[in-house]
């Protein structure tokens, strides 16, 4: 792993991007259990138990669907880095924790395919949100910053430490 390699102005970009992606790992969704030709059974057993003005059965074989808890990944950092000015994450999901396979097998796959969607697109938009807050935030004091160039490499820099080393202000569109 390569770990953090960013000055200290975007701590706090970082510390707020940390928290929301440890509440991704306590994120759950309930999902519902396939359902099976018993199941089917009960219902219209169930059906035409109430057709005829009676109540649920009270037998040992009727199963109400029951449903299954599905947990987020641990989501692993795999490389902090800027990268022409910007602050750039990669990280890798472990979903091995997010249900046990005997869970995964009683709900549609389908089921579980949204769930890891659902939560690639939040992890996707914090992570273009906090590349959006560095390309505006002095990488080395935090203060308000904006794109800098030197020698054809590109920082985002405040104006006052941009011009203490030398860097001068360039175009926000121009990469």
């Amino acid at each position: 792993r390569f770990g953090i390699e960013v000055d200290d102005g975007w701590f706090h970009i970082l510390d707020d991007l940390c928290a929301f992606l440890s509440g991704i790992e306590k994120m759950e969704r309930i999902a519902l259990r396939k359902k099976t030709l018993s199941d089917w059974a009960v219902k219209l057993h169930m059906a035409a138990r109430r057709r005829q003005g009676l109540g649920p059965p009270t037998t040992w074989w009727y199963r109400p669907i029951k449903t299954v808890t599905l947990r987020g990944p641990k989501v692993a950092l795999v490389q902090v880095k800027e990268k022409f000015g910007t602050l750039r994450v990669y990280y890798d999901l472990d979903w091995s924790a997010s249900a046990s396979a005997e869970d995964l097998r009683k709900i549609p796959k389908k089921e579980f395919e949204r769930f890891k969607e659902l939560v690639r697109c939040k992890l996707s938009g914090a992570i273009a949100y906090a590349e959006f807050l560095s390309s505006r935030t002095c990488e080395i004091c935090g203060e308000i910053g904006f794109p800098h160039t030197k020698f054809g490499w590109r920082k985002t820099l405040c104006r006052r430490l941009g011009e203490d080393m030398g860097y001068t202000p360039s175009d926000p569109l121009d990469l």
